[in-house]
């Protein structure tokens, strides 16, 4: 795709987004911010050109504090979010593959480690969930 003309629209309702990732075979782009209480999917009517959201989907993660990165588990059952709070990875199974509508379950795991911000950590979960 030609990224030169790449819409603004990708980072609307979502105050500094830092983490994102292609999902259900391109299908889909999932975004979490920093600042923001919500998670996005885009779906995309082209895989991977993220030229051509067509439909986003909203959820309230508020509780999960400044989220810093996403992954998926490659079949899209549990998701990992990392946050900035204590190094937290939050693992959430969904209750639909791919869709955050769905009703979900979430623990949180503490890594224990000096990364204030989540970057390293959002590098490793996305490493495991591809694993």
């Amino acid at each position: 795709p030609d990224f030169s003309t790449t819409p603004d629209e990708l980072s609307l309702n979502n105050e500094s987004p830092r983490g994102n990732c292609f999902g259900d075979s391109g299908n889909y782009l999932y975004v979490v911010g920093q600042t923001s209480p919500y998670l996005q999917r885009k779906a995309l009517s082209t895989p991977y050109d993220i030229t051509t959201v067509s439909a986003t989907t909203t959820r309230d993660i508020s509780s999960f504090g400044a989220t810093q990165g996403i992954a998926f588990k490659s079949d899209g059952s549990v998701m990992f979010i990392v946050t900035s709070s204590n190094a937290d990875v939050k693992v959430t199974t969904l209750g639909t593959n791919w869709d955050i509508t769905s009703s979900f379950s979430t623990t949180t795991i503490n890594l224990a480690t000096a990364d204030d911000d989540g970057d390293t950590i959002a590098g490793l979960v996305t490493l495991t969930a591809l694993l």
